[in-house]
């Protein structure tokens, strides 16, 4: 049942999760629970955000619904990639330990993940602070709804008696409980949870990294040389004996281009000599 709600959420390989050691496979267990647990609190934060705008249960059910799924399908998409490593690149493990550290830190895509991640934690932990604080929050709504009534007499008949104003409501919070900054700090740490562990998993080259890397290279090089070798029998029929050889690269690990074949992977730009005499070759 583990290993089908870690496919199921994060979704990790049953067969190289079955190759990964007991301690492995917990980590990545941790990781999936966190996930599992955050994904209501996601909606239910959503939803209070609805009820904070227009208590009636239309705004509450579209916002829990729509935001949620928004929310839970970025926040998904963000887990499910980090272990991923890019194709064609060394594995991280080979670097030394301080070049890792440093790379693990700058590099965009990382960056990128921790801002989109960032950005739902805020949209998520200020509803979800507000709902542990709920009988205060009514007391500001009330309060702010009777203060506008007062400098404005003609807005009760306009205005709808259910409508909220969550943002005042967040600023009118932080100001007047001193728990209220700390709770939204404690949502917001429990929504980097999974990211951080799946992360440091990424990060300590664990044996399921190294398995999906080679797995997924191995694919992209059996389609390769399939592709040679429908080219190279297509080249045959129509130009039979002129070409010797499709396969013809200026590195000596095709597809994925790391090494170029000497000279190549010592110059950039040809000398002046070599561009005469290619000038000359072809008159």
């Amino acid at each position: 049942m583990s290993s089908r709600l870690m496919v199921l959420l994060l979704g990790l390989d049953a067969d190289l999760l079955s190759q990964c050691s007991p301690a492995e496979q917990r980590r990545l267990w941790f990781a999936t629970l966190a996930f599992a647990v955050i994904i209501p609190l996601m909606v239910l934060g959503d939803a209070y955000f609805g009820f904070l705008y227009e208590a009636t249960p239309v705004p509450v059910i579209i916002c829990g619904l729509m935001f949620g799924f928004i929310h839970f399908s970025i926040y998904r998409l963000a887990l499910v990639t980090i272990p991923l490593a890019p194709l064609g690149m060394p594995a991280e493990t080979t670097a030394p330990i301080s070049f890792r550290r440093f790379s693990f830190w700058w590099k965009g895509e990382v960056l990128l993940r921790w801002i989109f991640v960032a950005c739902i934690a805020a949209s998520v932990g200020f509803p979800l602070a507000a709902l542990t604080h709920h009988q205060e929050t009514m007391n500001i709504t009330e309060q702010h709804k009777i203060t506008l009534q007062a400098l404005d007499p003609l807005l009760s008949e306009r205005q709808n008696p259910n409508q909220g104003y969550p943002f005042f409501v967040f600023q009118q919070l932080s100001k007047s409980s001193p728990s209220f900054d700390a709770v939204v700090i404690i949502w917001m740490a429990l929504m980097f949870l999974p990211l951080f562990m799946l992360f440091r998993i990424r990060y300590q080259g664990d044996t399921y990294i190294r398995l999906l890397a080679e797995k997924h290279q191995a694919i992209v090089l059996h389609q390769y040389y399939s592709m040679v070798q429908e080219n190279q029998a297509e080249l045959n029929r129509r130009f039979p004996g002129q070409v010797a050889e499709y396969k013809k690269s200026f590195y000596e690990d095709p597809p994925f281009n790391r090494r170029p074949k000497p000279p190549l992977g010592t110059r950039k730009w040809a000398t002046k000599s070599e561009l005469h005499q290619y000038l000359r070759s072809l008159s």
